[in-house]
């Protein structure tokens, strides 16, 4: 039988390897002969990358009852908790980590798990504290650039260009620059962006909805649609994608099209409530008036500011 030693190096040996489920099983054994909390630790992440979420959390919260001062298990803890949609315990489970460890990886960790709660002036400082440690960790000024995109696009820009300073293939930093420098009418510009943000990840739906809107801008309807359509099919799951579909193809006169986008958007998205207006648009347009201040009131039911709806109510009437 295979001692504890060898049991590690040759799960650690699998890891180099590429080889997760043969080192899953390893360290499986290893904890079996000898619970340790780095060897759970170990597990834990191996786990983490096979998507067995619950074999991982279990493993860490084994390596914390015979350690619990171990940085490295809260963070991974976190990070489970902010893939399953919890990030005030992500936040509380960062700030245990850094009593015991410093660390910039988490102190970013814990700016997104803020953002997520909408807290993003804590998330800057926490970003800001993750670059004072690490003044070349690049994440941390995409995730900074990020906070200020809304705010300060000019601050934005200069930390989304730093980032891709220190790593040129940041494939989000070139798609959320682009995306600003479109905002600013940098056509030239903003396309060289997303189109290298989609060389480096052809599958992000942000990028191809970012470009979809650029190509749309220069008049490039026939392309615009195509990236349109490959983000729909890309998140099937989400709204998101058929409105801006939806957008294009109402723009081009395709009102019934358009009317079936919104309507599959709202079935994913029902309190999407720009998305009930622009139908609400296409009612109006389409002469149905009683259809159209049926949708424009459910929009301002949800967002009572909303000027797509409100505009809507004024030509229905």
């Amino acid at each position: 039988m295979a001692s504890f030693d060898e049991l590690f190096a040759l799960a650690e040996d699998s890891e180099d390897k590429g080889a997760l489920y043969d080192a899953l099983e390893c360290w499986r054994r290893v904890v079996t002969l000898r619970p340790d909390p780095a060897a759970y630790c170990r597990l834990a992440q191996v786990a983490m990358d096979l998507d067995l979420k619950e074999e991982a959390e279990n493993a860490l919260n084994a390596a914390l009852e015979l350690d619990n001062e171990i940085a490295s298990a809260y963070t991974g803890l976190a990070s489970l908790k902010m893939q399953s949609k919890d990030p005030k315990l992500a936040v509380d489970l960062l700030l245990k980590a850094l009593e015991f460890e410093k660390c910039p990886s988490t102190y970013t960790l814990l700016g997104s798990a803020l953002m997520d709660l909408g807290e993003d002036g804590q998330a800057a400082e926490s970003y800001t504290k993750a670059l004072a440690l690490d003044p070349e960790y690049e994440e941390a000024y995409y995730n900074l650039g990020v906070v200020y995109r809304t705010s300060d696009p000019v601050k934005a820009e200069a930390l989304f260009r730093k980032a891709l300073e220190l790593d040129a293939e940041y494939a989000s930093a070139h798609r959320e620059l682009g995306f600003l420098l479109l905002k600013t009418k940098d056509i030239e510009n903003a396309e060289y962006q997303l189109r290298r943000a989609k060389e480096l990840e052809p599958e992000n739906m942000w990028g191809r909805i970012y470009l979809g809107n650029l190509l749309w801008q220069r008049g490039d309807f026939t392309k615009a649609r195509e990236e349109f359509v490959a983000a729909v099919l890309l998140a099937p799951n989400l709204g998101q994608p058929r409105f801006f579909l939806a957008n294009l193809v109402e723009a081009q006169g395709e009102l019934d099209e358009a009317e079936k986008l919104y309507k599959e958007a709202l079935q994913l998205d029902p309190a999407d409530a720009e998305t009930l207006a622009k139908l609400a648009g296409v009612f109006v347009a389409k002469g149905d008036t009683s259809s159209a201040k049926m949708y424009a009131s459910r929009s301002l039911k949800i967002d009572p500011q909303n000027r797509t709806a409100k505009r809507v109510i004024e030509q229905a009437c």
